[in-house]
């Protein structure tokens, strides 16, 4: 077995390394929509300034990027053309308010793969999916608060697919 792998699209190599690697930080779009079940939850979003801080502006939502993604998105040039990228497992679900919230959406579906559920929940014009526990009381038609660690979060450029952190 080996312990580096190669992600190939149309017999062009798109990423060479380790599972975990490619997992964590997809080299471009491609590579973030084919690896991992379920795919990554792939957004068009615009990096904006409010009250100062930068923010990625996925409507209704907004979401604050790392300092170092912040700091590669200062960088560029055309800050409009990017996709927000979060893994479902890194999209948490809060049946209460909060304050870190990132917004809010509502469950549209629930799909039990026994000890773990994807909820997909519509927010806005965008449809995410969270990986939660089976313990977990979603069901359809609940209002969800959405949770997403900033570390966690991806930014690529929507016009050449890659990742700004690659």
């Amino acid at each position: 077995m080996a312990d580096r792998i190669a992600v190939m699209s149309d017999g062009e190599l798109q990423q060479l390394g380790t599972a975990e690697a490619i997992y964590e930080h997809p080299a471009n779009l491609f590579v973030a929509d084919f690896v991992g079940e379920p795919p990554m939850n792939l957004m068009p979003c615009t990096a904006v300034r409010d009250n100062g801080h930068l923010m990625l502006r996925v409507a209704p939502m907004a979401i604050a990027p790392s300092r170092q993604l912040g700091d590669l998105i200062e960088r560029r040039q055309d800050r409009a053309e990017l996709v927000l990228g979060v893994r479902p497992v890194d999209v948490e679900l809060s049946w209460s308010p909060s304050t870190q919230a990132v917004g809010t959406g509502t469950v549209s579906l629930v799909e039990n793969l026994g000890d773990e559920q994807i909820v997909a929940v519509r927010v806005g014009d965008q449809s995410l999916e969270s990986v939660v526990d089976a313990s977990v009381p979603a069901r359809v038609g609940d209002q969800v608060w959405l949770l997403m660690r900033p570390e966690r979060v991806h930014v690529f450029d929507s016009g050449t697919g890659r990742s700004l952190a690659a």
